[in-house]
C-alpha cells in the first residue's frame, strides 16, 4: 500500500544498527522532529553550496541522476521562493479587503508554479545518458527509504513548496491514508519551515474563504465593482488549475518511471508502492491493481482534493474573430492574467446542450461541488456529457488595458489570447463552435502551458520557424514577442544587444490562406533580422526581408524546396549558434520538415529515410539482435520543438474513449494493413524493433524510441504487448484521442481479433505474455546509453536474478496446459531450471562483489579508484555474454511457440483427430523443454567457466566515467559491498 512502513526486518524491527539509529534519534530530537528519519531537506536544502547552479556539498553516488534529482528540487525551491512572499502579501490583502491585490498575488503564485514545472521538465528520461530510470531507482531514491518502524519513505510531495501550496489553498477533502501522510510528512520538515506553514494556515487570512465570500456577494455589488471580484475568482481558479496541471505532469512521469523501475529487483519505491501485486495477480488468477495504476489513482485523488470542488475550466468569453480562407482567428477574453505565452495551449469544451441539462447534468454539478475521488478523474477534464474538450495553441497573448476596445466583454483587467482555428468538417464540434461564436459567447477554457514549446528568452538565440496553415499562429506570436522585447531593450539601453537570425517559412495554399495580417509580417521584417518565405502551393512563392517583397523563381510548389535551399544555413544556426527550430503543423508535415532538414534523426533513421518507405514496410521479420545499448537522443534534440496536430474523428459515444472494451472494439475500424498475430507482435520487443498494440492497432514505435518524452525504457516495457491498460492509466481522458493522432503515422497493421477477444486467451497467448514480460525487464535492466561509459555494478547486479524470478510467470501460464504426468513434469523441469539459474546468477553477483572489494583494497587510493572503475567495466562486459544468450533463448522459444501455435490452430479449424492435436501439444512441450535446456546451459557455463582475470589484466575497452564521478562511485561501491 502507498505509504506503508518500510525498512523493517521480518520481526518488525529496524534494519539500521542501533548505535547508528541512536545517534540519528538525537540529531532529529535537536532538530525538533517528532519522528526519526531523513527528509529531502537533509539532502537538498541543507546540502546546497548555494550558487546559482545549485551544486551539493556532498554526494552519495556522484552520478548525473543524483545531480538532476537534488539539483532540480533545489532549483524549484529557489524559483518558487517569490511565491512565498506573494502568499504572505495575499493574506495581508485579505485582511485589508483588497480583492484586486489578492488577485495579483494569486497570479504571481501561478506564474511561479509554471516556472517550477519548467525546471521539473529538465529531469527527462528521454536523455538516457544523464537520466536512466534503472540507475536512478537504484541510487537516489534508494537513499530515501524509511529506516525506522512507522516512518514514511521519502516522496516527491515532501518538497516544502507543495506543503506551502496546500496550506495556502486550504486543501480540503483529504481522506484515508492521504490525510495521515500529509500530516506525518509535514511533521518531519525543518522547524523554520513548519513555523512558516503554521502562520500561512491562519484562518483569519484564508484566501479560500475570502474568494468564496466574494463569489457569494458578486451579484449584490454595483456593476462597476463586479470586475474586481470576477478578477479575483478567475485568478483563484487559475491558480488551482495550474497547480493541478503541474501535478498531472508529475503523475504522467511518475507512472511511466514506476512501471519500469519496479521490474529491476527493487520491489517498492521509497514511498511504498510495491510490485508484488503483479505476481500475485498471475498466481491467483484475479484482476488486481497494478502498482502504477495504484500510484496513479493516489495522485489523482490528491488532485481532486486540491481543486476543492472547483471546475477544471475557466470562464472565458469570445471577444472577436477575423475570418481567413480556411481558418478563423478568435480573440478570447479571460478575467485573470494567467502565465500563458504563444505556443502554450488551452483546452476548450464544446457548448452545453440544453436538452441534457436535466437530472443527470445536475448530478454532475453536484459531483463538481463535492468531488468524490472514486468517481471523478481530474485528468479527464470531463464535466458534462456534452463532449470532450479539444486543445488549441495560443498564437498571441495581449494583456488587457482599460478602454472600450478591451472592456466590451467582462470588464477591465485580465488578458486576451488569440487562437487560430481551422475550419473543419461538421465533425469538428469545438472548432465549428469557435468559428461561428458571436462576441460575448461564454467558453469553458482550461489553461495548459507547454514549456517545451516556448521560445528562448535570449534574443541572441537564432530561431527557425516552420508553420503550416493554422500552425503559423504561435510562430508569428513568437516574432511579435521578440519585437516587443527588442523595443523595450532599445528604450532602456544605449546599445542594442546582439540579435539572432530569424527565419519563418510559411506553408499555405494562397496569400488569403495565411491566417494573419500580411502588413504585420512586413513590419516584423523591418524591426527584426527576419526572413519570411511564403511557400504557396497555388500561387507564386514570395520572400520578405527588410520590408521588401521579392517574387521567388518558379519551381516545385512545395515547402520542401525552400527547406532544401536553406538546409545548410539552418544546420549552421543549430549546430554552431545554438539556434532552435520550431515546427507547427500536421503530423505528416512535421515528419517531412525534419527529414528534409536532416535534424532530429539518428544515423540508422536517416538511412531508412533514404531507402524509402516500401523497404521499411516490407521488413516484418523479428529482430534477432540482442539489445546492448539504449538509443541516445538525436543530436541537438533539446533545440528541436514540434507542436503537431491531427484531425480528431468524432468519438463513438457508446463506449468510453479509453476503456479496454472500446480499445478492443476499435480494431474493426483500425487502419488498413496486414493482420498481425500476437506471435508476430511478441517477436518485435527489442531496441532494434519495438512494436506495441493499442486499441487493436499495431504501431512500430522503433523510430519513436529516441523521441518519446517518457524515455525509451517506458516504451520498451510495453514492447511486443497489448498496451491498452497501460495507455489508459497513463494517458486516459481527453488526451487519449490526441495522442492516438500522433501515433497514426507509426501504424503498420491491425492486431488479429482472435488474440483480443474476451475469454479467448490461450495457453500460447499466456506464454507469449510471460516471455515478453521477462525479456522486456531484462532489456531495461541491462541496456544503457553508450555515452554513459561503464555503469555501476549495483545498478544491474540483480537483473539476472529478476529474470530467473520471472519464470514463475511461465509456470503460471501452464496452469491450463494439462494435469497429466507430462504437464506436471514440464512444470517441474521449469522449476529446476529456475533453481539452477538462481544459483548461477547469485554466484555471479557474489563474485562481482568480491572482485570489486579486491580492486578497492589494492594499492593507493588514486589507483584504487581507477582500478575500481576498470573493474566495473569488466563486470559489465562479463554480464553481456549470458545476457545475449538469454535473449537468444527467448527469441528461439517465441519462434517455436509460434510454429506450434500454427499447427494447433490448423488442427482446430480442420477438426482433425485428437492424436494430431496432441502431437502439436507435444511440439509445444518440446519447445519449452528446449528453452529450459538453453537456460540450464547458461547456468552451467557460469558455474564452471573461469570468469575473473587477474588484476594485472588489460582494462576492458569501455568508456570511463568522469574522474570525480568514478571516485565517488568507487567509495559508494565499497560501502555497498561491505
Amino acid at each position: 500500500m502507498f505509504g506503508e512502513e518500510q525498512g523493517k526486518g521480518k520481526d518488525g524491527q529496524s534494519l539500521v544498527p542501533r548505535h547508528i539509529l541512536a545517534t540519528w534519534e538525537r540529531v532529529c530530537e535537536r532538530l525538533g522532529r517528532s519522528m526519526t528519519g531523513r527528509v529531502p531537506a537533509d539532502d537538498v536544502l541543507n546540502n546546497a553550496v548555494g550558487d546559482k547552479y545549485f551544486s551539493l556539498k556532498s554526494t552519495y553516488f556522484g552520478l548525473p541522476e543524483e545531480r538532476l534529482s537534488s539539483g532540480l528540487q533545489g532549483r524549484m525551491e529557489g524559483v518558487f521562493a517569490p511565491a512565498l512572499s506573494s502568499m504572505a502579501l495575499a493574506q495581508n490583502s485579505v485582511l485589508a479587503n483588497q480583492p484586486d491585490q489578492v488577485a495579483r498575488c494569486l497570479e504571481s503564485v501561478a506564474a511561479c508554479i509554471v516556472k517550477c514545472a519548467h525546471v521539473f521538465d529538465a529531469m527527462t528520461p528521454r536523455d538516457t545518458a544523464n537520466f536512466d530510470p534503472v540507475v536512478w531507482i537504484k541510487t537516489y531514491p534508494a537513499m530515501g527509504r524509511a529506516v525506522t518502524s512507522g516512518e514514511l519513505g521519502n516522496s516527491g510531495v515532501d518538497a516544502p513548496l507543495f506543503h506551502a501550496l496546500d496550506v495556502f489553498i486550504g486543501r480540503q477533502q483529504v481522506k484515508g491514508d492521504l490525510r495521515g501522510m500529509q500530516s506525518d510528512r509535514r511533521a518531519t520538515l525543518p522547524t523554520n519551515i513548519r513555523a512558516f506553514l503554521d502562520a500561512l494556515g491562519d484562518d483569519a487570512g484564508s484566501v479560500r474563504d475570502y474568494v468564496a465570500a466574494a463569489r457569494a456577494q458578486l451579484e449584490h455589488v454595483p456593476s462597476e465593482e463586479q470586475a474586481q471580484y470576477k478578477h479575483l475568482s478567475a485568478a483563484w481558479d487559475g491558480l488551482l488549475q495550474l497547480y493541478v496541471w503541474f501535478l498531472e505532469r508529475h503523475r504522467v512521469k511518475a507512472v511511466g518511471i514506476t512501471g519500469v523501475t519496479l521490474n529491476t529487483g527493487r520491489h517498492s519505491t521509497s514511498s511504498g508502492v510495491k510490485s508484488g501485486d503483479q505476481d500475485k495477480a498471475m498466481k491467483d488468477g484475479k484482476p488486481k491493481m497494478r502498482p502504477e495504476a495504484m500510484l496513479s489513482m493516489q495522485m489523482k485523488k490528491g488532485m481532486v482534493s486540491r481543486l476543492g470542488g472547483r471546475p477544471l475550466w475557466q470562464d472565458a468569453h469570445v471577444q472577436s474573430h477575423s475570418v481567413y480562407r480556411g481558418s478563423v482567428v478568435v480573440a478570447v477574453k479571460l478575467d485573470a492574467t494567467l502565465p500563458l505565452e504563444p505556443g502554450d495551449r488551452v483546452q476548450i469544451w464544446p457548448p452545453r446542450k440544453r436538452k441534457t441539462l436535466n437530472r443527470a447534468s445536475s448530478h454532475h454539478r453536484r459531483l463538481r461541488g463535492s468531488p468524490c475521488p472514486e468517481d471523478h478523474d481530474t485528468s479527464s477534464g470531463e464535466t458534462d456529457d456534452d463532449g470532450e474538450p479539444r486543445f488549441y495553441s495560443i498564437a498571441r497573448v495581449i494583456p488587457n488595458v482599460s478602454g472600450a476596445a478591451m472592456d466590451s466583454v467582462g470588464g477591465a483587467g485580465g488578458m486576451t489570447i488569440i487562437l487560430t482555428v481551422a475550419q473543419h468538417s461538421p465533425e469538428g464540434l469545438v472548432s465549428s463552435f469557435l468559428s461561428s461564436a458571436e462576441p460575448g459567447t461564454h467558453l469553458r477554457l482550461r489553461p495548459w502551458p507547454s514549456p517545451r514549446f516556448r521560445q528562448p528568452r535570449d534574443l541572441a538565440v537564432p530561431l527557425v520557424l516552420v508553420g503550416q496553415g493554422v500552425g503559423i499562429g504561435p510562430l508569428v506570436g513568437f516574432l511579435h514577442d521578440r519585437a516587443t522585447k527588442k523595443q523595450r531593450l532599445d528604450d532602456t539601453q544605449n546599445e542594442s544587444a546582439g540579435e539572432g537570425e530569424l527565419l519563418l517559412v510559411v506553408a499555405a495554399k494562397t496569400l488569403r490562406h495565411v491566417p494573419c495580417s500580411l502588413d504585420s509580417l512586413e513590419e516584423l521584417t523591418s524591426r527584426l533580422p527576419l526572413t519570411i518565405v511564403l511557400a504557396l502551393s497555388q500561387e507564386s512563392h514570395l520572400k520578405i526581408r527588410g520590408g521588401i517583397w521579392t517574387k521567388l523563381p518558379q519551381g516545385g510548389r512545395r515547402v520542401t524546396r525552400h527547406l532544401t535551399d536553406y538546409r545548410d544555413f539552418i544546420q549552421r544556426l543549430v549546430k554552431e549558434k545554438k539556434g532552435h527550430v520550431f515546427v507547427c503543423g500536421s503530423s505528416d508535415f512535421g515528419v517531412t520538415v525534419m527529414n528534409t532538414l536532416g535534424l532530429g534523426q539518428l544515423p540508422q533513421q536517416q538511412q531508412q529515410h533514404q531507402e524509402g518507405p516500401q523497404l521499411q514496410q516490407a521488413n516484418y521479420g523479428p529482430d534477432d539482435g540482442s539489445p546492448v545499448h539504449i538509443p541516445s537522443p538525436p543530436p541537438h534534440w533539446n533545440q528541436l520543438h514540434q507542436d503537431l496536430f491531427t484531425m480528431v474523428k468524432k468519438p463513438n459515444r457508446s463506449t468510453p474513449s479509453c476503456s479496454p472494451t472500446a480499445c478492443r472494439s476499435a480494431s474493426s475500424s483500425g487502419p488498413k494493413g496486414p493482420i498481425i498475430s500476437l506471435s508476430k507482435l511478441a517477436a518485435h520487443n527489442s531496441v532494434k524493433s519495438c512494436w506495441i498494440a493499442i486499441g487493436g492497432t499495431v504501431y512500430d514505435m522503433t523510430p519513436f524510441l529516441a523521441f518519446h518524452p517518457g524515455g525509451p525504457k517506458t516504451l520498451l516495457e510495453s514492447a511486443g504487448t497489448i498496451a491498452d491498460e497501460r495507455f489508459a492509466e497513463t494517458h486516459g481522458g481527453p488526451h487519449a484521442q490526441e495522442i492516438r493522432g500522433y501515433l497514426e503515422r507509426h501504424a503498420i497493421g491491425r492486431l488479429s481479433t482472435a488474440t483480443t477477444e474476451l475469454g479467448r486467451q490461450t495457453t500460447t497467448a499466456k506464454l507469449f505474455k510471460a516471455l515478453v514480460r521477462m525479456q522486456n525487464a531484462l532489456t531495461n535492466n541491462t541496456a544503457f546509453d553508450a555515452g554513459r561509459g561503464s555503469v555501476p555494478t549495483y545498478a544491474y547486479e540483480d537483473s539476472l536474478l529478476v529474470f530467473a524470478d520471472g519464470l514463475d510467470g511461465l509456470i503460471c501460464s501452464l496452469s491450463d496446459f494439462g494435469t497429466d504426468k507430462s504437464a506436471s513434469e514440464l512444470r517441474e523441469t521449469i522449476s529446476n531450471t529456475q533453481a539452477s539459474l538462481r544459483n548461477a546468477f547469485k554466484a555471479l553477483k557474489d563474485g562481482s562483489k568480491r572482485f570489486l572489494m579486491a580492486a578497492g583494497t589494492k594499492g593507493a587510493s588514486a589507483s584504487s579508484s581507477t582500478l575500481l572503475d576498470e573493474s566495473e567495466a569488466l563486470i559489465q562486459r562479463l554480464h553481456r555474454k549470458p545476457i545475449e544468450r538469454l535473449h537468444a533463448a527467448m527469441n528461439a522459444c517465441k519462434k517455436g511457440i509460434s510454429e506450434a501455435e500454427v499447427g494447433m490452430n490448423a488442427d482446430s479449424n480442420a477438426k482433425v483427430c485428437d492424436a494430431c492435436y496432441d502431437e502439436n501439444g507435444d511440439a509445444l512441450k518440446r519447445v519449452l523443454e528446449g528453452f529450459c535446456i538453453s537456460l540450464t546451459s547458461v547456468a552451467k557455463d557460469l558455474l564452471t567457466s573461469p570468469r575473473w582475470p587477474s588484476m594485472s589484466a588489460d582494462p576492458p575497452s569501455l568508456n570511463k566515467r568522469p574522474s570525480a564521478e568514478r571516485k565517488i562511485s568507487a567509495q559508494r561501491n565499497l560501502r555497498c559491498q561491505a
